[in-house]
């Protein structure tokens, strides 16, 4: 703002010292004799001329005969049609001879060219036009100036009036050349002394020439400079401060010399249509530029106040596309009106004997190839991301205040304890803090391109899923984005340390092959088998020399916990994505899952007919651990180039990065209680199905306790889980799901043995509600028809007097749906809300 405050100052001054500057010279200029030398530089030769003439009226001209040979004219004056003196001139004159006209009549003019006569016209000061020699009729004279401006001549005619009593053409000021009041001894001035010469410092002239530089700068350079701020330096703290500040200097000081422009040429304007057609461009485009450049600040002003408010509105995107399509239009438009007005400065300055001579908006216009090669070979850089620009994590605690590592301390120690996310935040309200593949970072001071609203909502949160491009946040109606190499890099400025993951990782070293696959990063794995269910969902099982895979975890933290997967590709742009983790379903537990529930079957059959028979109790001990780790795949709908779904199931490429499962999972612990409804949609179910495995087992073993005593249920419990303790007393799930059809619907079997179980038992541990769109019936779970709309879940809810939470998981579609439903419609509080 100090730079915006300096220009506009400068801009001022500048205007007040023009006024000043011409009250002053129209002093000196009354004060001084009606004696000018005049200097006209034609062809490299000079002539001079002495004059004294006396110019007490307003008149338009009339040429009614002229001759090649220079030899005689005749001048009319139109008001009241006086004839004037016929003025004769030898037919050979010396272009270096001194000629001193004088007259007795009280209106004399004295017009002289160096071969023929080209021009006549009365202005304040000194003005030449192109015209040819035929009869000019018109007695208005910008008619008279756009008749002839299509048929270019490259003589000149020079006109010398000095009365400031002349008001009628006093804006007309397309002169072409300059005429200095004093003499000088350079015979071939450069341009740039062309440019600057003038006989009088007037206001005009100096708009004239800040017109010319300040918007051949502004839009042949700075807009350029800011373009590639906003485009390539969003991770940089004040980037849209220097944006802002550079367009409002650019456009607000090109609005202050287009409208003083505009207000010294107002006849020019008013009969802009007789002007010859770059002239009527120019001034179109300029009118346009100004209509936008206006338009465009309070569109930048209302983005940038609501960019910066935490209650922003998410629709301000739509200003936001709107900004940035003007923006582009304005920058097109000023790029091709500099060049017009280039050519146009140098056909007014600097005549040519062929008109292909002009090489100025030709070379300029080769300085904007230039600039798009290297603006186009920059995007293209950008957009490989190439990981030499890879950054490593900055820890910013040190230079943080005492009191602010310790608030840093403190969340990493909340968060390795599995403290829930919203707990944490009342705790903190001043940090903002988010998670992203276990580090976690304070972004308190980052000012986020889409807005600080998004980052109020995403405290706290594991971000890897809205990061790479999954997911857009479920609370916006914002398209998914995919934040890019340089986003990463400004992200690891902010960190402050990681969520310890060994208690609760799933990847453990292989000690029997400590060596193997040392070529590879240590998080890229390989795919070593795919599995099809059915058409749309493949099993994809991966495998690494140096590691095992645990099917075992203790405890509940760990349910809903994801891996961040991505193709170790270089060809390609593949986006990451997040694939959760199901222990419950690899192979070893899925076959021991069965053994447990035969036995338990058994046990309860034996009780019911009072029959003891022994039986070979389930043993999972040798199968602590696996050799692949699968992840289940289904294969997206959305067209998508850069779908990983599509292209794992389109492709057979072997190297995949996995990440450490990161997330909070579901944030459920021993000590939860309460209802918690789920609302799952698709493989939205899989990061529930550890839990719901996990209930039925503490289901069967809960009932074999209180049937037959701790050492018979002990029997289905060989990792020695605290069943008793874990989970209060009120705890229970009600699972809404929906689902394609009953093949789909992954995990199935978990669920309905559950629910079958709960029912059997009278256990009001789980209940579960499933709609198929093909409208399959099922004999075990019960079944919905209705779409899980407001008035579906207001029924379903109706009768639930203690909701803990809330937990949501499936395609971004389902997932906006039902969070709106319960945040926006049913008024529940977001905290008890959370996206899986």
């Amino acid at each position: 703002m100090k730079i915006l405050y300096g220009v506009l100052l400068v801009c001022l001054l500048f205007v007040v010292s023009a006024r000043e500057g011409i009250e002053n010279e129209g002093q000196s200029i009354n004060q001084q004799q009606n004696d000018y030398q005049i200097f006209i530089y034609n062809d490299g030769q000079q002539v001079k001329i002495f004059m004294k003439c006396k110019i007490k009226f307003s008149c338009a001209l009339r040429i009614t005969e002229l001759s090649s040979n220079f030899s005689y004219f005749q001048i009319d004056m139109i008001e009241n049609q006086p004839k004037f003196n016929l003025i004769e001139f030898p037919n050979h004159f010396n272009c270096m001879t001194d000629y001193s006209l004088k007259s007795d009549k009280e209106y004399n003019y004295v017009i002289f060219s160096p071969s023929s006569l080209l021009n006549l016209e009365i202005l304040p000061q000194f003005f030449d036009v192109d015209i040819s020699l035929i009869e000019i009729l018109e007695n208005n004279n910008f008619e008279y100036r756009h008749h002839f401006s299509n048929i270019y001549q490259s003589q000149r005619v020079f006109i010398l009036t000095n009365s400031s009593q002349i008001e009628d053409y006093k804006d007309f000021q397309d002169s072409k050349v300059f005429i200095p009041r004093t003499n000088t001894e350079n015979q071939n001035p450069s341009y740039i002394q062309r440019f600057l010469a003038t006989d009088q410092t007037d206001l005009l002239t100096l708009v004239k020439r800040a017109h010319s530089l300040v918007l051949l700068v502004i839009w042949g350079f700075l807009v350029d400079i800011s373009i590639i701020c906003v485009r390539y330096f969003k991770a940089q703290k004040k980037y849209l401060r220097f944006h802002a500040s550079t367009f409002a200097v650019g456009n607000i000081s090109s609005l202050i010399v287009i409208f003083c422009q505009i207000g010294q040429r107002t006849s020019y304007i008013n009969n802009i249509s007789q002007q010859p057609q770059d002239e009527v461009a120019h001034f179109a485009m300029g009118v346009c530029m100004t209509v936008l450049i206006t338009f465009q600040h309070l569109i930048g002003l209302i983005c940038k106040f609501n960019f910066e408010n935490e209650d922003g509105s998410q629709n301000i995107h739509y200003l936001k596309l709107l900004h940035k399509i003007t923006g582009y239009l304005i920058y097109l438009l000023g790029k091709v009106n500099v060049m017009v007005g280039v050519n146009m400065f140098e056909k007014r300055y600097f005549v040519q004997s062929d008109s292909t001579n002009y090489w100025m908006a030709k070379v300029l216009g080769g300085i904007y190839a230039i600039q798009f090669i290297l603006l186009a070979s920059i995007e293209f850089t950008y957009r490989q991301e190439p990981e030499i620009l890879i950054r490593q994590k900055k820890n910013t605690n040190k230079y943080a205040d005492i009191n602010k590592q310790k608030q840093h301390a403190d969340i990493i120690e909340l968060l390795n304890n599995h403290t829930p996310v919203n707990i944490i935040n009342k705790q903190y309200p001043n940090i903002l803090y988010v998670v992203h593949e276990n580090s976690v970072y304070d972004i308190t001071e980052i000012q986020h391109p889409g807005g600080q609203f998004i980052l109020k909502h995403i405290k706290g949160k594991e971000i890897s899923r809205y990061f790479n491009g999954g997911y857009a946040y479920e609370g916006t109606t914002m398209s998914p984005y995919r934040h890019t190499l340089y986003a990463q890099n400004f992200l690891k400025e902010f960190y402050i340390g990681d969520i310890k993951n060994d208690y609760y990782n799933i990847f453990i070293q292989n000690e029997q092959n400590q060596k193997g696959q040392a070529f590879l990063p240590k998080n890229v794995f390989k795919l070593s088998e795919v599995r099809e269910i059915i058409t749309s969902y493949k099993v994809f099982l991966f495998q690494h020399d140096q590691y095992q895979f645990r099917t075992h975890l203790p405890g509940v933290r760990w349910f809903g916990r994801s891996v961040v997967v991505s193709p170790l590709l270089d060809a390609v742009s593949i986006y990451p994505r997040n694939y959760s983790v199901v222990l419950a379903y690899m192979e070893e537990n899925y076959k021991y899952r069965l053994e447990i529930i035969r036995y338990f079957q058994y046990r309860m059959r034996d009780e019911v007919i009072g029959i003891n028979n022994s039986y070979v109790a389930p043993n999972p001990k040798h199968i602590k651990v696996s050799n692949q780790l699968p992840l289940l795949i289904k294969k997206e709908d959305r067209k998508t180039s850069n779908g990983l779904s599509k292209f794992m199931h389109l492709n057979v490429h072997k190297l995949y990065y996995i990440s450490e499962p990161v997330g909070h999972g579901l944030e459920i612990d021993e000590n939860s209680d309460g209802e918690h409804i789920i609302f799952a949609a698709g493989t939205g179910i899989l990061p529930f199905l550890d839990l719901f495995d996990y209930l039925l087992r503490k289901l069967l073993y809960t009932i074999l306790l209180e049937r037959f005593g701790f050492k018979e249920a002990q029997i289905l419990n060989p990792y020695n889980e605290n069943y008793e303790k874990t989970f209060r007393s009120q705890f229970k799930i009600r699972l809404f799901g929906a689902f394609r059809s009953k093949a789909e619907c992954y995990g199935y079997q978990i669920i309905s043995d559950l629910h079958t179980f709960c029912q059997q038992f009278e256990k009001d541990w789980f209940q579960a509600v499933v709609r198929f769109a093909n409208s399959e019936s099922d004999e075990f779970l019960p079944m919905s028809k209705l779409y899980y709309d407001n008035l579906y879940i207001n029924d379903a809810l109706s009768k639930s007097l203690s909701i803990s939470k809330f937990l949501i998981c499936g395609p971004p579609e389902f997932n906006k749906n039902i969070y709106n439903i319960l945040t926006t419609v049913r008024h529940i509080d977001p905290d008890r809300v959370q996206i899986v």
